[in-house]
């Protein structure tokens, strides 16, 4: 389970903690369900999480369908529908915040995190995810 905060990041749920990008195991991802309504706007994509450390870049590619991670794996997909890049220092950051929902706010809005997602329907449900991530951090 300490995968899934890197891997789950482009799904901007913090759940669980991963401590390095050396411990990744992509198997513990698959089949992982998409929670509550963040499945509606990350449950069928194909993604690519560029994760960058202090000395190594790390692209990894994601398929949800039907709000499961089917296939999680150390390559860039092609034709990706969302884009996401972040630094390990910013996952560290969120990870170890008393109110990472907010943290993961603010690292989107200062652009720690950016992404690029393909398409007019992707764009709009990135913006429902800024927006739930936004007022979900001020109840916590």
């Amino acid at each position: 389970m300490k995968t899934l905060t890197i891997v789950l990041l482009f799904l901007f749920i913090p759940m669980v903690i991963a401590t390095s990008l050396e411990e990744l195991n992509l198997e513990e991802v698959e089949g992982q369900k998409i929670p509550g309504p963040l499945k509606i706007a990350l449950g069928n994509q194909k993604v690519n999480l560029i994760v960058s450390g202090l000395d190594t870049e790390i692209t990894l590619g994601i398929v949800t369908q039907k709000g499961v991670v089917v296939k999680a794996g150390l390559e860039k997909l092609e034709n990706p529908t969302l884009i996401v890049k972040v630094n390990e220092e910013t996952i560290n950051r969120i990870e170890s915040s008393a109110n990472p929902l907010l943290t993961m706010h603010n690292a989107l809005k200062s652009e720690e995190i950016q992404y690029q997602a393909k398409g007019l329907l992707n764009k709009i449900r990135m913006k429902m995810v800024i927006t739930f991530l936004k007022v979900a951090g001020s109840f916590a």
